[in-house]
């Protein structure tokens, strides 16, 4: 860290920025210090330089450039395939969250539909995958992608994974509000039960993976949502330009 001369030095989490403000004025005198929010967690200081893939917070005077963390849109997309009869959900350690009730509530009751859920993550029930590769080929067999997840998301990998492979969600709108999330979803690209009491939901999925076509078009609806949402490329030199001038 002393002998090599950085350009910027990034804090990505709230307990590295005073460590790096420190060595940044020991060691490496013409370093900008960045700090990346990739989750909601404490405001910047004015005159702060800070990257944020969540949604505009307003933050006072901070230098702030907003962007969606990139992924590769070569393995997450979506596969002429359907009917898969099953519902995942990628969210880490859900039987910690609120969400995990949802979820055993939807899978007893989709039990003899012969429905499958599956709890896929960090300490979760049913195992994790190991690459971006071993999860696009999973989250790309589903019907549906659970992703009611208490306090939601500050960008949500899981959940934008999921609509760049054209898959509709089931969501708690209430846990995104006023967060990035919220760009993504509509009447026609998810079932938010929060808008639906619980036996209507659980008829909507049933109607749905019984039905290759409106799965289809959900599909369809759930990858042009972010289609329109997200451009990687745009966000790239966005974020160049930003740097330049910092």
């Amino acid at each position: 860290f002393k002998e090599i001369k950085f350009d910027y030095i990034i804090a990505s989490v709230p307990q590295n920025v005073n460590i790096f403000k420190d060595l940044i004025k020991k060691y490496q005198p013409s370093a900008k210090l960045i700090i990346q929010f990739g989750n909601n967690w404490v405001e910047p200081e004015d005159g702060s330089n800070v990257m944020a893939s969540v949604k505009g917070q307003g933050w006072g005077r901070a230098n702030v450039v907003y962007y969606h963390q990139e992924f590769d849109t070569n393995l997450f997309k979506p596969i002429d395939e359907f009917g898969f009869r099953k519902i995942s959900t990628y969210i880490n350690v859900l039987q910690e969250n609120k969400g995990w009730v949802d979820f055993l509530n939807i899978e007893n009751y989709l039990l003899d539909k012969k429905i499958v859920l599956k709890s896929y993550g960090g300490q979760c029930r049913d195992g994790f995958f190991n690459g971006a590769e071993a999860v696009s080929k999973s989250v790309q067999k589903n019907d549906f992608v659970f992703q009611v997840k208490y306090t939601g998301d500050g960008y949500g990998h899981a959940l934008y994974n999921a609509y760049a492979c054209g898959k509709p969600t089931i969501i708690r709108s209430s846990y995104y509000k006023d967060q990035l999330g919220e760009e993504l979803f509509n009447d026609d690209n998810c079932i938010d039960l929060d808008k639906m009491d619980f036996d209507d939901a659980m008829n909507k999925i049933i109607d749905v993976i019984n039905d290759v076509d409106q799965l289809k078009t959900m599909s369809v609806n759930a990858c042009r949502s972010f289609n329109n949402a997200v451009n990687f490329e745009q966000d790239a030199e966005k974020v160049q330009k930003w740097l330049a001038n910092l």
